[in-house]
């Protein structure tokens, strides 16, 4: 069972706190099945992640918006393609073997897949917007700086 690790950290304390929270559930869910929990529970664990995963999706979907994130729409489409999965597996859970076998995919290609490779994309895109931000108040801090201290030519 993987586990949170400071390497998937998008730097955004809310996000953060929900690919965490994520990761809780999954646990819980794994747990309950090495338990030989009833198909019922796991289902109920399923829906409690996929209740969480609606709200992450949302909130992330509003955080990229307000960075004027501008690859939105893929992510968008890579979110609803996740929902889309998780409620077919949720509906087709017929054994704790196939569940264990899902709860790998549902880990390890959703969750850890997902959060290095597309929610990197907008954490390296936020860093490059705000580079770009402060080289330009330096520059122009450096200009004002070499203006005023030089004379102009008499």
């Amino acid at each position: 069972m993987i586990k949170w690790a400071n390497e998937y950290s998008v730097h955004n304390k809310i996000i953060d706190d929900q690919h965490k929270a994520l990761f809780e559930i999954a646990k819980k869910a794994y747990l309950i099945a090495e338990n030989h929990a009833s198909i019922s529970e796991i289902k109920s664990v399923l829906s409690e992640l996929f209740d969480y995963i609606k709200t992450h999706f949302k909130d992330e979907e509003a955080y990229m918006e307000k960075i004027a994130y501008p690859d939105l729409a893929h992510h968008k489409k890579i979110h609803q393609e996740i929902t889309n999965s998780l409620i077919t597996l949720v509906k087709n859970i017929k054994t704790i073997n196939g569940f264990k076998e899902q709860l790998n995919v549902i880990t390890e290609k959703w969750l850890l897949e997902h959060i290095l490779k597309e929610d990197m994309k907008y954490y390296k895109y936020e860093k490059q917007k705000l580079k770009e931000k402060q080289g330009y108040s330096f520059e122009e801090d450096t200009l004002t700086i070499e203006t005023s201290t030089n004379p102009p030519p008499s």
